[in-house]
């Protein structure tokens, strides 16, 4: 028998909108600057039951565990409870969790939600790491001389990814050495067109003569 209108808008409601909405949630959180996304049919399936499955067991320890009596019993609020506030709920705990268990972050990678599966460039998961990680020192190595510049990407720095390709970066303090001991009390920008290499050294190695990484 041929499913009327009304099935088709349920199955749609309650197979794919939750899970579209865990998607574009965690899709919209973990990208940097993404890549052109394909719809992606296989993942909606997948977080919709994994939606099904949460409301099927707060529904069963309610009914079942409570007092035998359904929590609410309005059709169209049950919906919106399922379809909606419940599929946010979910892709708020599993960002949440992401950092905590590292298995998590493997599943979303495993279905294209991984920050490395979403990103452009390397450039843009450089620097949004070291922002993440609350700031590193960089040096960047320009073509010129191959004269260096030794700066932190803190708080208030910057990485430009711009639509007609080019790039700079804004450095919030600028040291003299290589020790980054003595700042010049100043900060720098700088663009792409000038820089041949970018190390960065590692967080607790101050005198940047050690495992500097480009």
């Amino acid at each position: 028998m041929l499913l009327d209108n009304i099935d088709k808008i349920y199955i749609v409601m309650s197979y794919l909108i939750p899970g579209f909405i865990i998607n574009s949630v965690i899709l919209g959180k973990l990208s940097i600057n993404s890549k052109k996304e394909k719809l992606s049919i296989y993942n909606y399936l997948i977080f919709s039951f994994l939606n099904i499955f949460i409301y099927m067991i707060i529904d069963f320890l309610f009914i079942k565990l409570g007092s035998n009596i359904a929590l609410v019993t309005d059709e169209h609020f049950i919906m919106f409870l399922r379809n909606f506030l419940l599929p946010i709920l979910i892709s708020i705990v599993i960002l949440i969790s992401i950092e905590k268990f590292p298995f998590i972050g493997k599943l979303l990678s495993f279905l294209g939600l991984g920050r490395s599966n979403m990103t452009v460039s390397s450039w843009d998961y450089l620097f949004f790491e070291l922002k993440k990680g609350k700031g590193n020192y960089v040096i960047i190595e320009l073509k010129e001389e191959k004269e260096r510049i030794y700066g932190l990407y803190g708080k208030k720095s910057f990485a430009s990814n711009n639509f007609d390709g080019t790039k700079d970066i804004y450095l919030e303090e600028v040291f003299k050495d290589v020790s980054m001991e003595e700042s010049k009390n100043c900060g720098m920008l700088v663009c792409d067109s000038e820089i041949f290499k970018i190390y960065i050294p590692l967080k607790n190695n101050r005198t940047g003569k050690k495992d500097e990484r480009s």
